[in-house]
């Protein structure tokens, strides 16, 4: 029964979108307590999805808040689990690999950053087209890491022109996801 407990605060918590949101800071202090015992409590080997999501947005509050070693290591948790459940090309994967790969970043730990970004970059141009708008944030990351490393001309990548958001095919498919809450589920931050 204890087990089923876990799940259902799991599944609630997971809901909560707003989670890392700085308005709800103080409420998310509260639940981070609760949402950590419930991911703990979770066998280390567990495929149970709603964790994942709980785990990354738990990971998203510490990070914003500075606690970067412990967002670590709910980012690696969450990618575990999501590896696992949807496997390793999928967009989840992806954004979980660009968070992870901004953390360590943000410790300077440059070629284990490049590493996440690169891989997040290649599953996004799998999911969605090398032209795509949602392969940006991992290019930038990948700007970012070179930039700290003084390899400027790699830093300054190339982005393709129809991720110009000037271009008028990208300003009516952001337009149209706005509008399409079906489309604006499949974006990627």
């Amino acid at each position: 029964m204890r087990h089923l407990e876990r799940r259902d605060t799991l599944r609630a918590m997971h809901m909560m979108r707003s989670f890392v949101l700085p308005a709800t800071w103080l409420q998310s202090e509260r639940l981070l307590t609760h949402a950590r015992e419930a991911l703990d409590a979770l066998p280390a080997d567990s495929a149970f999805l709603p964790a994942a999501t709980l785990a990354r947005q738990c990971a998203v509050y510490l990070h914003r808040r500075g606690a970067i070693a412990a967002a670590e290591d709910l980012y690696t948790r969450a990618l575990t689990i999501y590896e696992r459940v949807l496997g390793p090309r999928d967009a989840e994967v992806a954004r979980t690999l660009y968070y992870l790969g901004l953390v360590k970043w943000s410790q300077g730990r440059y070629h284990l950053a490049e590493a996440s970004l690169r891989r997040s970059l290649a599953i996004r141009e799998t999911a969605f087209g090398p032209d795509h708008i949602n392969i940006a944030p991992s290019i930038v990351g990948l700007a970012l890491v070179h930039r700290d490393q003084g390899r400027y001309q790699e830093g300054v990548c190339t982005v393709p022109a129809s991720l110009d958001y000037s271009n008028e095919r990208v300003r009516n498919e952001s337009s149209r996801r706005r509008d399409d809450p079906q489309q604006s589920c499949k974006r990627i931050p």
